[in-house]
């Protein structure tokens, strides 16, 4: 069958990123995609899911680097969808600094996932 707009789901970290994607999507005629944080969407799922990192680097992050690379918080993300997840995200958030051991974990864990994911060949826009 053809997919339909509650076929997707988009996932944020943040309120403020999952208001501004609500706002695009109803724009361009996409209102019924649903939108919202990590924390909101936990046990539900849907075929395509969109996980928007929402920040270009680890300067601009408006929590902690903590927050956006938790590791829990990616794994909810990802595993909200049944069929094929996308992570929408710069790749010089690959290259943050990590001021902590845990912070080297976490940017450590995003690495390794968009390592695997080329690996399975997956499209990297910026190449």
């Amino acid at each position: 069958r053809p997919l339909t707009e509650t076929d997707f789901m988009v996932v944020a970290p943040y309120n403020m990123q999952v208001r501004l994607l609500r706002r695009t999507l109803q724009a361009a005629g996409l209102g019924d995609v649903p939108v919202g944080t990590v924390d909101k969407f936990q046990g539900r799922q849907a075929p395509v899911v969109f996980y928007s990192m929402a920040t270009s680097s680890a300067e601009d992050v408006p929590r902690t680097l903590d927050f956006l690379f938790s590791r829990n918080r990616l794994n909810v993300a990802v595993s909200r969808a049944m069929c094929l997840a996308c992570i929408v995200a710069s790749p010089r958030l690959l290259e943050s600094r990590a001021r902590t051991i845990e912070q080297m974990r976490l940017i450590n864990a995003l690495c390794r996932f968009a390592e695997m994911a080329g690996e399975q060949g997956v499209h990297d826009s910026t190449h």
